[in-house]
């Protein structure tokens, strides 16, 4: 199974560029949020429950981490865009290849 990378923008203050992202991880990449850990909550708590979904937001982490004991699953990792070179487009070189 494909691993699903959920991005978020941050109210539209970075650009994803989800189809790049996708090419450079291997993941499927959902269209980005704009408000993942506030008003989107709903889609992250869907994220969650469908499992192999991986946060792309670290700055709240901890918001993912108690959604998911609050939903009784596993707490999800989280990856950073932000400090990619060129916004999202090219992933860190630690950033592990998902699994096709």
């Amino acid at each position: 199974m494909v691993k699903t990378l959920i991005t978020c923008d941050c109210l539209g203050t970075q650009t994803i560029d989800a189809e790049a992202l996708s090419q450079a991880t291997g993941c499927d990449v959902r269209p980005a949020c704009s408000a993942l850990c506030t008003t989107q909550i709903d889609r992250a708590a869907e994220a969650l429950t469908q499992g192999d979904t991986i946060f792309c937001c670290t700055q709240e982490a901890a918001v993912f981490e108690a959604l998911a004991e609050e939903l009784a699953v596993a707490p999800p990792p989280c990856w950073t865009c932000a400090t990619a070179p060129g916004g999202a487009t090219i992933p860190p070189r630690n950033w592990p290849k998902c699994p096709r």
